[in-house]
C-alpha cells in the first residue's frame, strides 16, 4: 500500500474560494446598476415607439372619417393597436399600459403610456403624445437631472 505523498496533492484553499467570491460579488455589485439603467432605457424606448405607431394609426383614423372618432362608433375613441408597453406583453412583463383619449368634437388626441410593474419608479414616468406632435413626460417634469427631450432622446 502506497501513502500519498502530501506535496503532490491539488486544489483550491478555503482562502482562495473566498477570494473568488468576493472578487465576483465586487464585480456584480458595480455592473447591477448599469445593467438596470439598460434595462430602463430599453423599455422606454420600446413604449416610445408604440405611441409613435398608434399616433400613426390614429392619423389613419382621421384620414379616414376627417376626426379622430370612427364613422361607426362616433363620440367613442377607438381601440388602439398597441395597448401595452412591450407589444402583446402579458403579466409581469407588462411595463406601461397605453390609451387614448379624444378630444370633444374629434378634433384632437392624447395619447399615455402609464408605467406599471418595474418602471413605476422610472424617472421618466408617464409619457404623453398628441396629435399635434407635443411629448411630455412625468406630467412634464421628469426627475433625476433628466429633462423631456432626455426622456424622450434616450
Amino acid at each position: 500500500m502506497k501513502i500519498m505523498d502530501t506535496k503532490y496533492q491539488s486544489g483550491f484553499t478555503l482562502i482562495e474560494l473566498m477570494i473568488a467570491v468576493a472578487i465576483i460579488g465586487i464585480i456584480t455589485v458595480l455592473t447591477y446598476p448599469s445593467y438596470t439603467d439598460n434595462v430602463r432605457r430599453t423599455n422606454r424606448a420600446d413604449v416610445r415607439g408604440i405611441l409613435l405607431e398608434n399616433a400613426q394609426f390614429m392619423q389613419r383614423v382621421f384620414t379616414e372619417n376627417d376626426s379622430f372618432f370612427p364613422r361607426a362608433t362616433p363620440a367613442t375613441a377607438p381601440t388602439l393597436p398597441f395597448l401595452v408597453a412591450p407589444r402583446n406583453a402579458t403579466g409581469s412583463n407588462r411595463k406601461y399600459t397605453i390609451a387614448v383619449v379624444v378630444n370633444a368634437g374629434g378634433m384632437g388626441y392624447t395619447l399615455t403610456a402609464t408605467p406599471i410593474g418595474s418602471m413605476i419608479t422610472d424617472v421618466c414616468g408617464t409619457y404623453t403624445l398628441t396629435d399635434l406632435g407635443a411629448k411630455n413626460a412625468a406630467s412634464g417634469s421628469p426627475g433625476g437631472g433628466l429633462t423631456v427631450d432626455d426622456c424622450w432622446n434616450k
